[in-house]
């Protein structure tokens, strides 16, 4: 509905988007012959290859392999920033053996991942500032019990408000930008 609490003509983001955000526990990816897919997210041609060109100069044995330690420095190179426990989160799943080694293909799956992760985190940014119509930095929970009330996932209002009592900790009717994004992002 055009009056529906949060939503305003020429929205950034629809509320299929907003539904469409996930966390990343599976790793797929599909080498394409333009681009690299991960995750449903289509990483460009130029970002691979930059990313190949930077996995070239970590793996200084020509082994085919860089160090888990490498991935941070690795990430810098291609000027991407990301906390150490998510890269070893990250890191965790393409080193499945413990080798402390990930190849090429494990290095371009967390690289697509973090690009994903990063468009992820901006859109939800975008999604909160719509809903943030005072720009206060927090959102009101009924705002958001509007939005988690659209997206249409057969939730119940018990769900609902189970959702938000999780969310809002401190009872002050209103999320931060943190509280709404580990409520998007969570299962």
């Amino acid at each position: 509905p055009s009056s529906a609490p949060g939503r305003s003509k020429g929205a950034i983001l629809s509320t299929r988007q907003i539904l469409e955000f996930h966390t990343f526990k599976q790793v797929e990816y599909i080498h394409c012959k333009m681009a690299l897919v991960v995750d449903e997210f289509t990483v460009p041609e130029d970002k691979v290859n930059s990313a190949k060109d930077v996995f070239k100069k970590f793996d200084k044995k020509g082994q085919g392999r860089i160090s888990t330690m490498d991935l941070g420095p690795a990430f810098k190179a291609l000027n991407l920033n990301a906390k150490a426990d998510q890269l070893k989160e990250w890191a965790d799943l393409v080193d499945e053996e413990a080798t402390g080694f990930i190849n090429q293909d494990g290095f371009l799956t967390l690289f697509g991942k973090k690009l994903k992760y990063d468009q992820d985190e901006r859109d939800l940014r975008d999604a909160f500032r719509i809903l943030d119509k005072k720009k206060t930095g927090e959102i009101d929970v009924e705002d958001l019990r509007w939005l988690l009330k659209s997206l249409g996932d057969d939730l119940t209002e018990e769900d609902i408000d189970d959702m938000i009592r999780e969310t809002d900790t401190d009872g002050s009717g209103f999320v931060d930008f943190d509280e709404f994004y580990k409520l998007m992002n969570s299962e």
